[in-house]
């Protein structure tokens, strides 16, 4: 009985010099009503809140910028092969390119499999291009940016948060790639149809006009017309694949800059207005695109 009282003593002695030891060492800064210290806590009894090992994957403007720890993104700052989930959407950065495929559906709080499963439907990315993992080289708001580079090929792959497409850029001299293990192809002057990929899903890969597919086992190839960009998407379920794809056409070149998320709170009446602003770069066509969304809480 003894012992154990000690024991509980010696803990709750321990948590108050470490409590003593933290507050004196750490700088505790007031903001409004409460505060927040500039020193990272210790890990607990399993391990977590521990700093994370090595260096960033950062490359260009990211490398200037305060690296986020808590978005949909940042398994790209140090995991291999890391997983995206912008549901429906799923993808996989890894050595040769970006994969894009399906979120399956869990089969129950016992489902034990991730997301994304092993399979690689899609593979975007450049004839020849293997690096030894991509890097993070821009971000904003709800969008990044993640690059391949191995010296001689480099390409670019823009995501946004709850964006269907993913907008692409390389260098001049390289040819885009598109790898289908899973689904039908349909080559239709630029555009590649994609159907019946993994779990019935559907998408579009649209080159610039004027651009020539060419078909070598399940590998698409094209220069671009000498271009250096190009998008894909994924079609909603359930709507007419051909129709639809004519549809989000108009919306394939036009490329996310930078996303910016403002807000203003109004304590007399607790109302928070938050404004979604995205810039864009027309890459050809006629459309101007300026998302300026106001949403309130």
């Amino acid at each position: 009985m003894n012992l154990i009282i000690n024991l509980k003593k010696l803990c709750l002695l321990s948590l108050l010099l470490f409590g003593i030891f933290f507050h004196l060492s750490a700088q505790i800064i007031p903001i409004g009503s409460g505060s927040y210290t500039t020193q990272l806590p210790p890990a607990d009894a399993a391990g977590r809140n521990n700093k994370p090992a090595g260096t960033p994957r950062v490359s260009g403007f990211a490398a200037n910028k305060a690296i986020p720890t808590n978005d949909w993104w940042t398994g790209l700052l140090s995991f291999t092969n890391a997983n995206l989930y912008n549901y429906p959407l799923s993808m996989r950065a890894t050595s040769s390119g970006l994969v894009m495929s399906y979120t399956f559906l869990g089969l129950g709080a016992i489902d034990s499999r991730q997301p994304m499963g092993p399979e690689q439907p899609i593979i975007v990315g450049l004839t020849g291009l293997s690096v030894t993992y991509p890097t993070v080289s821009n971000h904003s708001d709800w969008l990044v940016e993640t690059s391949w580079n191995n010296g001689s090929r480099q390409l670019k792959a823009t995501i946004g948060n709850g964006m269907p497409f993913v907008y692409f850029t390389k260098s001049n001299s390289d040819s885009a790639s598109i790898n289908v293990s899973i689904g039908t192809v349909n080559i239709q002057n630029e555009m590649l149809l994609i159907t019946n990929s993994l779990s019935s899903s559907n998408f579009a890969v649209y080159a610039p006009v004027g651009s020539i597919w060419i078909k070598n086992g399940n590998i698409y190839t094209s220069s671009l017309a000498g271009k250096n960009y190009f998008s894909a998407v994924m079609l909603p379920q359930g709507a007419n694949v051909q129709s639809t794809a004519n549809d989000f056409k108009q919306y394939a070149y036009v490329f996310p800059t930078q996303s910016i998320v403002n807000y203003n709170y109004t304590p007399a009446t607790a109302l928070v207005q938050t404004t979604f602003t995205l810039t864009t770069e027309i890459k050809e066509g006629p459309n101007r695109v300026y998302y300026h969304i106001n949403g309130r809480i």
